[in-house]
């Protein structure tokens, strides 16, 4: 189950979305298909994502 809110708030506009986790989706289904958050955070483990902060100084 995806926890997905088409009414609104859902939680995947607080999430950080590594964009090559984009390359796995074919690109007919880009904009159209919902990433899990399971595989959202399998896919960062895997791959040692971290949130990148930019800072400027």
């Amino acid at each position: 189950m995806n926890n997905c809110n088409k009414n609104g708030d859902c939680w995947c506009g607080y999430e950080f979305f590594p964009k090559e986790i984009f390359d796995l989706i074919q690109e007919y289904q880009l904009g159209k298909s919902c990433i899990c958050k399971d595989c959202l955070d399998q896919f960062k483990s895997d791959n040692n994502f971290k949130i990148r902060v930019n800072t400027r100084e």
